[in-house]
């Protein structure tokens, strides 16, 4: 069973890298175009943080498993590193989705306070939570690295995860809670945006008028296109992992890990680059646009011109 779930989190960690290669090839051009040209601010720093940092973390599983001969210093060093990207590695990539959202939420609430403070409280906690859990679900001091393969020296320093503790795993499940209710609120506010968007001057939601494209602005349809499909993809990773972890004390995590980092890259990425793209393809707009009043009724809005930050 042990080898078999060994052999799952190589051909897992293969399918998570190529995932994110396929899709930082995909982008690419709009990277050049959006991204490079602009100054070094929080919005670049947020998407290259987020582009790049999952996919080096997951290069990091792979690379650890692939050592040729490794001594027992050298695996007793591959236990540490393992512990510090869990640790590390989940708690970054949730801190940079997290601003990433809370960003464009504050915007969209036409920079309301109370969104803002309400958004950060919960952030906070979940981060919290989130470090917590990893800290005490990740102490591999009684963890025994495989035995040398008779067949190959390229056996690595494959770790076989210890089964939680109920405790560690009840932990763990809290700390997934959290995730999950961040990412549910993100897509719920996103909701409620866009459908206080479609109301009249009485108040009463005219859903008709979302069949007439040019009422609704660009920069809008992007917030309410990424907040519904991004953010309920993260959120549909998150339970994958739960449910993975609630199984026998999360002895098949390993497989899944890869993906949680494919999960933040994919989405923080897509939350940021499909804004600048949008941006550049609509330098003005008379539209309603993503900065509204409390009434529903939308203001005006000019964008940048493309390769300005």
């Amino acid at each position: 069973m042990a080898v078999t779930i060994s052999r799952d989190e190589g051909i897992s960690s293969a399918a998570a890298l190529a995932f994110l290669l396929c899709d930082i090839c995909h982008l690419f051009k709009d990277e050049v175009n959006y991204i490079w040209p602009m100054r070094m601010n929080l919005t670049k720093a947020m998407y290259l943080l987020a582009r790049y940092y999952g996919l080096m973390t997951v290069i990091a599983l792979i690379i650890i498993r692939a050592i040729e001969n490794p001594t027992v210093k050298l695996c007793d060093s591959c236990i540490l590193n393992t512990r510090i990207m869990q640790m590390a590695g989940t708690w970054v990539s949730l801190l940079i989705l997290d601003v990433i959202c809370t960003v464009r939420l504050y915007a969209l609430y036409a920079r309301s306070r109370k969104v803002l403070f309400s958004l950060i409280a919960l952030s906070l906690l979940e981060l919290a939570a989130s470090f917590f859990s990893i800290y005490a679900a990740s102490d591999y001091s009684r963890l025994k690295v495989n035995p040398p393969s008779e067949l190959s020296s390229r056996f690595g320093c494959q770790l076989i995860l210890p089964q939680l503790s109920k405790k560690q795993c009840d932990i763990h499940m809290l700390a997934w809670l959290f995730t999950l209710i961040n990412a549910m609120t993100f897509f719920a506010l996103t909701l409620f945006k866009f459908k206080d968007s479609l109301k009249d001057e009485e108040g009463v939601v005219q859903y008709s008028t979302f069949k007439k494209r040019t009422y609704i602005s660009p920069l809008l349809l992007v917030f309410m296109r990424d907040g519904s499909y991004t953010l309920l993809l993260h959120a549909a990773v998150i339970i994958t992992t739960m449910t993975v972890c609630l199984h026998r004390e999360g002895l098949y995590f390993p497989p899944a890990w890869p993906w949680l980092y494919a999960s933040f890259s994919y989405v923080g990425s897509r939350l940021i680059i499909n804004l600048r793209r949008a941006s550049a393809r609509g330098v003005t707009t008379t539209s309603e646009t993503a900065a509204s009043s409390g009434s529903g009724r939308f203001e005006q809005i000019e964008f940048a011109s493309r390769g300005k930050s």
